[in-house]
């Protein structure tokens, strides 16, 4: 593709790109939804010490928590633990833009995966990579956005079942695949939900790493490249920039030397559908990790239900370069990205959010011990299951945890490998 977009020929050349859109697994933050509904008020002094320490916004140098208002329980505003900041200028009394009423989670930056969680990834992934086998489908690229809870799903989704022998992953993963860091795909507080959103804003790299390698206790390549955090935005969320991205950056990377398809005949003739599985040209195939609201915003327009955490989404996309005019030693190119109208398909979905949070033990958040009480806080019991396996762990490995969707499977193949 890298050679085709030189521009050796004068007509336009194609390439299908085959998207798959994954919602991260849950984090140490999405837990907060299992708040007791009397919260122990004596952890509220070593949450501020843990949490507020590590606020990057402007105002947020004298902040504390109110010791009056205390950590509440569940509400009619929320499943999560509420709290009030002071020192800032929210106001007090008041949730949504502008108020110092927070959820507990809104305060926690960048909260990495709960144990729990990355187990359910790793079975997610072992489905979905059979899938991709049995289907002829090799994956060119594994992105996430810059939080750890989108890179840690892509790790454990896609490289660790390959790399640890769990599938036979020869013909659809490249051995030296990494998960790259993308902009414009960071998650983001949904508009008049909170005031404060520190959990979509990511640590810094060094930070992640140091995080990782404390929270797994190893010193193993986590196999991810952050070589666009230099010069991209971390913390932005825009669909059409992103396709741009898409387009401009990630697919002329991509498999150089491999020759696009000339021009067929009519090719704005025929639904892109139609033209899609019609059009001989190579396909790449992408996966992305991304958040639930822009998900459900730009493959659903916001309404129904929001996709289930490690679901895969898909969507088709036919781009077509042209080489344009030399400026000098400089050979533009005109690239069109052509998206197929509609909503994205649902490729595999997952284990609904009510079951994976309903019998947490101690065991299954141990990793979000490192950042804030939160054994104490939701008020988790030790003691695994049989075999070491916690409740939530068995979820995980139940037959229709994650399903394919029938449509997708390949003819005479169960749900799940």
């Amino acid at each position: 593709l890298g050679a085709a977009l030189a521009g050796e020929a004068s007509h336009a050349r194609f390439v299908k790109v085959r998207f798959f859109w994954v919602r991260h697994a849950k984090s140490c933050g999405n837990v907060m939804y299992r708040c007791p509904a009397e919260p122990d008020q004596a952890l509220l002094h070593e949450i501020e010490a843990d949490l507020f320490r590590d606020i990057p916004l402007p105002g947020f140098e004298s902040a504390s928590l109110d010791k009056d208002f205390g950590i509440q329980g569940p509400s009619v505003h929320t499943k999560d633990c509420s709290v009030q900041i002071l020192g800032t200028d929210r106001i007090p009394g008041k949730r949504g833009n502008n108020g110092a009423i927070v959820r507990m989670h809104d305060l926690i930056r960048d909260p990495p995966l709960a144990d729990c969680s990355l187990r359910h990834a790793e079975h997610a992934g072992k489905t979905f990579l059979q899938w991709l086998k049995a289907s002829g489908l090799p994956l060119h690229f594994v992105g996430s956005s810059f939080l750890m809870r989108a890179f840690e799903t892509a790790v454990a989704m896609f490289l660790e079942p390959c790399f640890d022998g769990i599938v036979n992953c020869t013909g659809i993963i490249d051995s030296g695949l990494t998960v790259t860091q993308v902009p414009y795909v960071t998650e983001r507080a949904l508009p008049g939900r909170t005031s404060v959103s520190v959990d979509c804003i990511p640590r810094e790299p060094e930070r992640q790493s140091e995080l990782m390698k404390d929270i797994y206790a190893r010193e193993k390549d986590l196999h991810i490249d952050t070589a666009h955090a230099e010069h991209w935005p971390r913390d932005e969320q825009h669909f059409e920039k992103f396709k741009a991205f898409m387009a401009t950056q990630i697919v002329p990377s991509l498999g150089q030397g491999m020759p696009w398809a000339a021009a067929p005949l009519g090719p704005f003739q025929r639904a892109l559908e139609a033209e899609y599985e019609a059009l001989e040209a190579p396909e790449v195939v992408l996966a992305i990790v991304g958040h639930s609201a822009m998900m459900k915003e730009y493959c659903f327009g916001g309404k129904g239900k929001t996709p289930a955490n490690n679901a895969v989404l898909q969507k088709l996309f036919i781009m077509e370069a042209t080489p344009g005019v030399a400026h000098g030693d400089v050979q533009r190119t005109d690239i069109v990205l052509r998206e197929l109208q509609g909503n994205c398909s649902l490729v595999m979905d997952a284990i609904e959010s009510r079951l994976a949070l309903r019998d947490l033990l101690a065991e299954d958040v141990a990793a979000c011990e490192r950042i804030f009480p939160v054994v104490e806080l939701l008020q988790l019991q030790a003691g695994g299951g049989g075999g070491g396996h916690t409740p939530c762990e068995r979820l995980a490995e139940s037959d229709d945890a994650f399903t394919i969707q029938p449509e997708f499977r390949p003819e005479g193949a169960p749900a799940r490998a």
